[in-house]
């Protein structure tokens, strides 16, 4: 029997070796996990504010099936069997770290196990990624959150598996980390052989030796958790303290931009910027930071816009493909940019109005006929006509008044000559005309003098036709407009009937600078821009020979932004481009620049302006009575139409009383002659071709 049971021992010796090494491995590991849980436990209290919402990332259970226990890694058959406990064991653990959260009471709670997520707007500051490894995965189901996705976040990386060098684990997890701009993070990585413990790892990305201007190099221990009892950290060190510092040590701040008066002024060389309001916001923080400025090469697309399949092109194209570290322009806080870029703080509002050209004055040449309206005209012309008839009428009750006064055509003559400021041929003699004369002169003399003053007036200063004033008159003044792309947005306004039509009606105006300038040039344009942009074009670019700006605006701003510059999804510089944008906006230096700006663009055009010493008066010339040419021309016309006409009836006239003077003569003749030979001589004279008061009477032989 005892060497029955000595062999039945040896038997069994290899099943029980294994089965207490499993025993003791599944101690270790639950000792190992309880510890982590405790951990993270303890790193919540301290760090995530209660109330806050605290994101809890779980592997999918097809991606927990590599995960194998070192002491487990040369039994084939074993893995299978330990494959499906570690699944069972991570879904317990992290069910168990769930409910030791939650019954803190302090924060809620958001899971993802691998699916997509749902839509939410609320960002989310605290995140836990519970892992065997990577964490690619999990980043990218967190990114489907939406807007609620923040990689300036906590982040808590809890990896479950121990490995020969934890220290290489922590560096790769930080760079899949860092790929998606996470910084603020700790990675719990179990100890390798026989120590209990668990190392904390972090990276400054600023600060050697750990990082160099964003870029990872080593990884550093931060603390270490020991397991035992309760457990507790050796050192109690700030596990997440500001990663960037403010001295960045001329690490390059890549901006992308382009040239667009007054936000940026472009420099003599390439990619260089000499001026603009918003280039010196970004030297200021740039010097603020200690960062040295790169601009890449200005985008053909501009600003930019979505295309179908999601990305950007133009400067926020450079943003979302992280070429460039900010970008602005001019920029307004967009909902459609805003989905997939980052902004800073505003630095100042910025209002859209309607450019218009500015009213021309009126032709000088004009002035004659702008006295008086066309009915004022006309009636003149009807007075004069009553004058003539009155003074003919009271001249025919006096026998020794002058012909010249008793027909119609003489008073007429000398009602005009009056009124034309000139003397008459001859003066009445009657007591009767000579007082309606009188008044008619004195009727004249105010005529001749208001017209004589307002010519006067109208050729010193023409003043301003019509000026575009309302959405109405646009709309009525029949003149093309448009405006770019991106306001279309803003102005789509159903309850407002005038902008609908104006939207539908529009033409796309991509090219803002050429778009402006056609209204100051050509004048047959309509398009809508920001206020600092007409200000600093009415200040140099925009101006006539005399100085006075070509671009106005009428009512007011319809659109009203904030400006603002973007960054790239998560970039870890925002808060101190944010610090240095206050810090600028408090002292009053962007509104500052603005206006230092503004001046700088008025001396300029005072430099190139035409001296002219005619700014204080105006002097007549010949081209100011071109009005009075023309009806000078005119008066010539209608005397050489008139004097034809009369050379006509009176050749008419002659012609028919010849004809009836030679008629009556062979009329008389009539009586000896046959009377076949009258009517051959009257045939003859009626029908003949030649001009009979050239070549006289024809007789047939």
């Amino acid at each position: 029997m005892l060497m029955l049971l000595i062999i039945i021992l040896k038997a069994a010796e290899p099943h029980l070796h294994i089965q207490s090494l499993k025993n003791v491995t599944n101690r270790a590991e639950s000792h190992l996990r309880t510890h982590i849980l405790k951990c993270i436990t303890s790193i919540s209290e301290t760090y995530f504010e209660a109330g806050s919402v605290v994101v809890i990332s779980l592997p999918r259970d097809s991606d927990l099936s590599h995960i194998v226990s070192p002491w487990d890694s040369s039994h084939s058959e074993q893995i299978t069997r330990h494959d499906s406990h570690s699944q069972s064991t991570n879904r317990y653990d992290a069910t168990f770290l769930l409910r030791h959260l939650h019954g803190r009471m302090k924060w809620s709670f958001v899971t993802s196990q691998g699916s997509a997520g749902e839509q939410h707007y609320h960002k989310w500051y605290n995140y836990i990624l519970w892992s065997s490894g990577t964490v690619g995965k999990q980043l990218e189901f967190l990114k489907s959150f939406g807007q609620a996705w923040n990689p300036r976040g906590r982040f808590i990386v809890a990896l479950n598996e121990i490995g020969s060098n934890p220290r290489q684990q922590a560096r790769a997890v930080l760079q899949e980390l860092r790929n998606k701009k996470i910084l603020n993070v700790i990675i719990l990585v179990p100890a390798s052989g026989q120590h209990h413990t668990l190392d904390i790892y972090s990276w400054f990305p600023y600060k050697s030796p750990t990082g160099k201007c964003g870029q990872i190099r080593n990884v550093i221990l931060v603390d270490q958790w020991i397991m035992h009892k309760s457990g507790y950290f050796t050192r109690n060190a700030p596990l997440f303290p500001i990663k960037i510092p403010h001295d960045l040590g001329k690490c390059p701040l890549t901006v992308t931009t382009f040239p667009f008066p007054p936000f940026t002024v472009a420099g003599n060389q390439k990619n260089m910027y000499e001026g603009g309001f918003e280039i010196r916001l970004l030297e200021f923080i740039a010097r603020a930071m200690n960062m040295s400025i790169v601009y890449t090469a200005p985008p053909p697309e501009l600003w930019g816009k979505k295309l179908e399949n999601g990305s950007w092109t133009g400067m926020d194209g450079h943003l979302t493909l992280d070429r460039a570290d900010i970008g602005g322009c001019g920029t307004v806080l967009s909902q459609e940019e805003a989905a997939d870029l980052d902004f800073t703080v505003s630095h100042g509002s910025l209002g859209f109005k309607w450019v218009v050209p500015c009213a021309k004055p009126f032709p000088r040449w004009k002035s004659v006929t702008r006295v008086y309206s066309l009915a004022a005209w006309l009636s003149i012309i009807l007075t004069i006509l009553f004058a003539a008839i009155v003074l003919m009428c009271l001249a025919r009750y006096v026998d020794r008044e002058l012909t010249l006064y008793k027909n119609l055509t003489g008073c007429l003559l000398c009602s005009w000559a009056v009124m034309m400021g000139v003397s008459a041929g001859s003066l009445p003699r009657s007591g009767y005309v000579r007082p309606f004369f009188i008044l008619w002169v004195w009727y004249s003399l105010a005529i001749n003098t208001l017209f004589q003053i307002y010519v006067t007036s109208y050729i010193v200063d023409p003043g301003l036709q019509k000026q575009i004033q309302s959405v109405q008159d646009v709309l009525e003044s029949g003149v093309q407009h448009g405006f770019h792309p991106d306001l279309n947005i803003f102005l789509l306004d159903e309850s407002d009937e005038l902008l609908t039509k104006i939207v539908e009606h529009s033409e796309p105006c991509n090219n803002v600078e050429v778009c402006t300038q056609r209204v100051a040039q050509r004048g047959d344009f309509v398009t809508i821009s920001n206020h600092h942009r007409i200000q600093y074009l009415n200040t140099y670019k925009t101006l006539d020979n005399n100085g006075k700006p070509l671009l106005c605006t009428f009512g007011d701003e319809v659109i009203q932004n904030f400006k603002t510059f973007y960054v790239p999804r998560g970039s870890a510089l925002l808060h101190h481009f944010n610090r240095a944008i206050t810090v600028a906006m408090q002292a009053g230096l962007v509104e500052y620049w603005l206006e230092s700006e503004l001046v700088a663009s008025r001396i300029k055009a005072a430099s190139i302006k035409k001296i002219s010493p005619l700014d204080n008066y105006s002097v007549f010339v010949l081209t100011y009575l071109q009005s009075a040419f023309y009806l000078l021309a005119l008066g010539y016309c209608l005397a050489s139409f008139v004097f034809a006409v009369e050379l006509l009836c009176y050749s008419t006239f002659s012609r028919s009383k010849y004809r009836n003077l030679k008629l009556n003569r062979r009329l008389r003749q009539a009586s000896w002659r046959p009377l076949w030979t009258v009517l051959l001589n009257l045939l003859n004279d009626l029908f003949s071709s030649r001009d009979i008061t050239e070549h006289g009477p024809r007789t047939f032989k």
